[in-house]
């Protein structure tokens, strides 16, 4: 009975450290997962922001040019989609620039 017992016991230790070291395997599948999902997820952003800040670069590059052939600060504010604050401001870049 005595052996039986300490084979019991035995049985309990082994599911006891089996259970942790499924554990700790777990945990780390898990984070190695959330970190792959991460970085994709800060990719992602980063190239939205890219993108975003391409298109802002390119309108405003467009409004010097059009501004620099003459064109009107309201038509060129409607052709970029740029503020009239923002055509106003890159119109006195163009203006201090050419002088």
């Amino acid at each position: 009975r005595l052996m039986d017992r300490d084979d019991g016991i035995m049985a309990q230790e082994f599911e006891k450290i089996g259970m942790q070291k499924g554990l700790l395997e777990g945990e780390k599948i898990g984070m190695l997962k959330g970190e792959k999902r991460g970085m994709l997820k800060g990719e992602k952003r980063g190239m939205q922001k890219g993108l975003l800040e391409g298109e802002e670069t390119a309108k405003r590059e467009i409004a010097k040019a059009l501004l620099a052939s003459g064109l009107a600060q309201d038509f060129v504010a409607q052709s970029t989609g740029l503020s009239p604050q923002d055509i106003a401001k890159l119109a006195e870049k163009v203006e201090s620039s050419s002088t």
